[in-house]
């Protein structure tokens, strides 16, 4: 499911919200008691949902850039090239250069 349902955040974290909400519920209080949000509750809740939650696939992907970037520096170095101030070359340039010598 997309981010742009109205109401901001993702849906799915609405659904977790409403199943905890659910379970905290036990039908003993009566229904004509019950008062819809106020809007600054309401902004609050809002506001929460769409910043406080992580999305987790974002972030393993974010992770695994990263660690991928990281591999690749390290692989870099262990060739012998200098990875901050070398041009980056692929593999198999450099072994023609290896080769060569």
């Amino acid at each position: 499911m997309s981010n742009t349902s109205k109401g901001g955040g993702n849906p799915w974290a609405w659904l977790g919200l409403l199943k905890w909400s659910l379970s905290y519920s036990d039908g003993t209080r009566k229904n004509d008691d019950i008062t819809p949000m106020s809007k600054e509750d309401r902004e609050f809740l809002e506001k929460v949902m769409a910043e406080g939650i992580i999305d987790e696939n974002e972030r393993m992907k974010f992770i695994l850039q990263e660690s991928t970037k990281a591999m690749e520096y390290y692989r870099l170095r262990a060739m012998g090239t200098n990875p901050d101030s070398d041009p980056p070359i692929s593999y198999a340039v450099f072994c023609l250069k290896k080769k060569q010598r």
